[in-house]
């Protein structure tokens, strides 16, 4: 898609441009919200400008060869009149959901065929969510809007403000009305005096959902503060849902278990009546599961066990006899303490959840809804929290909570001293310090926000106000999934003990895919929008969006077999190191053509000879100086011993073998720079000779007229290389996949199949719909004949009569009475030949 598509003009005078955020004092005014204003469904592109919606396709963007043909719609809708800070599609892509600062609304989007409408504006229905709650004046702030996936006909709709009120809306129903309300932020209490916890003006910054598939991870809502907190409750359903069924009959034998266990063991740090509750909450799931039994699918052997149905089911806490709320857990313990990044201490302000597993990652499929239950496979849940400065903390689920309601009735009290925790696997630092500064205003104001890659599990983006990063854990997540699966069959294997692997831990890849900062200026454009296209008739990409509408594309490799070698995180492929070609003995090696020289005269020695060699400079990777050491935890490191200095010791050399190693890299890096900079300065004075020389060519050409022949020439050499472009392309594809693959040999049965309904597989095969076609043009030919014949004959009949002469009324009515005679003097005689019939009936011949 084109950069420069009018999709992303803005006609405004008024709007943001680049210009208005130059400086860091400057982003300092902009507007501390995460914003996210482009959103894709399929092959179509919606971008908010504004309070305006616009959408267009990306497959036509893509065929349109100039900016004349590229057009875009504008979704009208009356009731969106507030500027528009996020949007969130739904997850069967019917429902967009319009945030902004306080206020927030839901467009029904138009189905594909809007593309083929004259006109340039779309009309589409828009519902107003919540407006007693969120549009009013003085509303908190919403910090976060998702789709619940598991909500009926995709249609809940979550909403968390900055109070902590977290609720779900049914758009299928009501839109005003919330059905469910959780607080992860108690309200304040009226009496008289101060509180402490008052003056730190906690608020919520965002939200997540967990995963799991046997437990209360699925029904689980994290709350992410502003100091990095991290809240929970469970369960929540959403109140009209679509559950897998294995989902609900293997919570019910893990709540079972957990139950039994309590009786037979004994008292526990819960209270009885939360496994009471439980026990009491799925059973209510299971009451509405179907009595008969799936079908089994046709397409399957016996054998194979089929996936999970999926049912539909109200959540228990809509059901007037279930009238707990569920309880606040937390705040959670982050052990060990998660590192501290150097003059750093911004807020936090985002959150995400999730759930990886062994090989499990490839590919992410669609459909994949945790319902197999012939799935095995060992499974982790992933936390990662991302704060202003760059910081993120990866930590894992090891210990997941369970389900807990605040009942003020009973004697038992829950345990609020004994705290949940996450265990903490490392924390990543962006670079943000090291290039905006720990001084500079800007880091207040970047609110950095994840978007998950739909194609790769494993992989997690962050765009924020310089640029967006990808972390990748796949390189650990298989070592540590695997050595958790030997540790618990008690396979002790070398290279897969889990006390190895923590001990040596494999960091997260971390690669900068853009970076919208200039140090020397000063200056940002903040990326304000992050979409991935995944599509077959379009590219694996990347669009990133500024805040003054310039759209930068960033292509993505897809990864190879698990077979061939690549980098264990990121989709990109792992490069393997080339030997660079030997130089040829009659010179330097040459990098073109120069000003003078020609390819038919390699002994002229070349114009211009840089100062740089033909090997590439390779940057130095910095990895594996900044992992952290992770310490074993055991009850004799609580002392001093000599094995403890030992490790000490082994460490501080290792520093400083580290560091001595990071001054040569630094010196290189510094000589290269200089060395670039003295080759950017050559460059430039040679692009301005190059420049002059060119415009005496032109001056040339227009007096002589060669500089048309020398441009046609040109262009017809370049239609020519095109054309060998193809078929060397075409040549690489046919090496490269010889034959047909599986789908492509059902794609030209289809055709073949749809040639024969269209055409015929004969001649002679009026059955097709070309010969129908014919027929009916053959009989339409011959109807229209025999109509012309008609309307001739009937044209001429009206005529005759209207030529005849027409009889007067009292000729009429003198014909109609010596008629009336003539029918009575029939009947009279037809009655008397009937008398005389019966007459001779009676005589009998003697």
């Amino acid at each position: 898609m084109d950069a420069h598509h009018p999709i992303f003009s803005v006609e405004d005078p008024g709007s943001l441009s680049l210009s208005d955020l130059q400086t860091d004092d400057e982003l300092e005014d902009f507007p501390p919200n995460k914003r996210n204003v482009m959103v894709v469904r399929g092959s179509d592109l919606i971008v908010a400008v504004g309070s305006q919606l616009r959408i267009t396709s990306l497959v036509d963007a893509r065929a349109s060869s100039s900016q004349s043909k590229a057009a875009y719609k504008i979704l009208h809708t009356t009731n969106i009149d507030f500027d528009i800070e996020q949007l969130v599609l739904s997850p069967g892509g019917k429902l967009l959901a319009v945030v902004g600062l306080n206020q927030l609304a839901v467009v029904v989007l138009p189905r594909p065929a809007y593309a083929k409408l004259v006109t340039t504006k779309v009309d589409c229905k828009c519902h107003q969510v919540g407006q007693y709650y969120h549009a009013t004046e003085g509303a908190p702030r919403i910090v976060k809007v998702d789709w619940h996936p598991w909500g009926e006909g995709g249609s809940s709709l979550l909403v968390m403000t900055a109070d902590g009120a977290f609720r779900e809306y049914n758009m299928a129903e009501d839109a005003e009305e919330p059905l469910q309300t959780l607080h992860f932020i108690p309200p304040r209490t009226h009496r008289k005096g101060y509180q402490a916890d008052e003056a730190l003006g906690e608020e919520v910054v965002s939200f997540c959902l967990g995963q799991g598939k046997a437990d209360w991870g699925p029904l689980t809502v994290y709350a992410l503060m502003t100091s990095g907190d991290v809240y929970a409750m469970s369960p929540f359903l959403p109140t009209k849902a679509v559950v897998p069924e294995s989902y609900i009959l293997a919570l019910e034998c893990f709540v079972t278990a957990k139950r039994d266990l309590y009786t037979s063991v004994g008292p526990s740090t819960m209270p009885s009546y939360i496994y009471e509750l439980q026990f009491k909450y799925v059973n209510s799931l299971i009451k509405q599961l179907p009595l008969s039994p799936p079908p089994h699918p046709s397409n399957l052997a016996p054998s194979v066990a089929p996936p999970s149905r999926l049912v539909n089911v109200l959540s228990p806490s809509s059901i007037p006899a279930f009238t707990y709320t569920p309880a606040r857990q937390g705040p959670f313990l982050f052990q060990p303490a998660p590192g501290e990044l150097e003059d750093g201490g911004a807020d936090a302000s985002d959150i995400a959840y999730v759930e990886l597993g062994e090989g499990g990652n490839e590919i992410r499929d669609a459909l994949d809804t945790d319902d197999d239950p012939a799935e095995t496979k060992e499974k982790l849940g992933v936390l990662l929290i991302v704060y202003g400065d760059g910081k993120v903390d990866v930590s894992l689920d090891t210990e997941k909570i369970e389900a807990q309601w605040e009942v003020t009735q009973s004697t038992e009290k829950l345990d609020t001293e004994e705290l949940p925790a996450f265990t903490v696997y490392e924390t990543i630092d962006l670079g943000i310090l090291s290039v905006v500064g720990s001084s500079s205003p800007a880091i207040d104001s970047n609110r950095p926000m994840f978007h998950a890659d739909p194609l790769y599990g494993d992989v997690i983006y962050i765009f924020h106000s310089f640029g967006i990063h990808s972390l990748a854990m796949r390189s650990w997540v298989d070592v540590l999934v695997r050595a958790m699966q030997r540790d618990r069959a008690e396979e002790r294997s070398v290279g897969y003990k889990l006390e190895d692997v923590l001990a040596e831990p494999h960091p997260t890849e971390v690669r900068q895919l853009l970076s919208t900062y200039s140090a020397n200026q000063k200056s940002s454009a903040p990326v304000i929008a992050m979409a991935i296209i995944n599509s077959p008739f379009l590219s694996y990409t990347v669009y990133a969006l500024t805040v003054a509408y310039q759209l930068i594309p960033l292509n993505l490799p897809l990864r190879l077999s698990p077979t061939t070698e690549e980098a264990p995180g990121l989709p990109y492929p792992k490069v393997s190191p080339t030997k660079p070609p030997p130089l040829k003995p009659q010179g330097p090696p040459q990098f073109g053509l120069g000003l003078t020289s020609t390819p038919n005269n390699p002994n002229q020695p070349p114009a211009y000879i840089s100062l740089l060699t033909s090997v590439p400079f390779t940057v130095p990777n910095l990895n594996k100086y900044l992992s952290r050491t992770a310490i074993p935890r055991s009850q004799s490191n609580r002392f001093m011993t000599p094995d403890t200095l030992r490790f000490l010791g082994q460490q501080a050399e290792s520093t400083q073998t580290k560091t001595g190693e990071l001054e040569n890299l630094v010196a290189q890096v510094s000589s290269r720079v200089d060395l670039q900079k003295r080759e950017l300065d050559r460059q430039m004075a040679t692009v301005k000779t190059v420049q002059e020389l060119l415009q005496k060519l032109k001056n040339r050409g227009a007096e002589g007229g060669d500089l048309n022949r020398r441009v046609e020439s040109v262009v017809k050499r370049q239609k020519e290389l095109v054309e060998r472009v193809g078929k060397v392309l075409q040549a690489l594809m046919d090496s490269y996949s010889p034959t047909l693959s599986e789908f492509e040999v059902k794609w030209f049965k289809e055709l073949n199949r749809m040639k024969d309904q269209v055409i015929g597989s004969g001649v002679g095969d009026s059955e097709c719909l070309k010969g129908r076609v014919a027929t009916v043009v053959h009989r339409h030919s011959i109807l229209k004949n025999e109509l012309t014949t008609l309307s001739d004959q009937h044209e001429e009949k009206t005529k005759a009569a209207a030529s005849k002469p027409k009889l007067g009324t009292m000729q009429v009515k003198a014909i109609e009475g010596r008629l009336t005679t003539e029918q009575r003097l029939l009947s009279e005689a037809k009655s008397r030949v009937d008398d005389l019939r019966k007459a001779l009936e009676q005589v009998s011949l003697g």
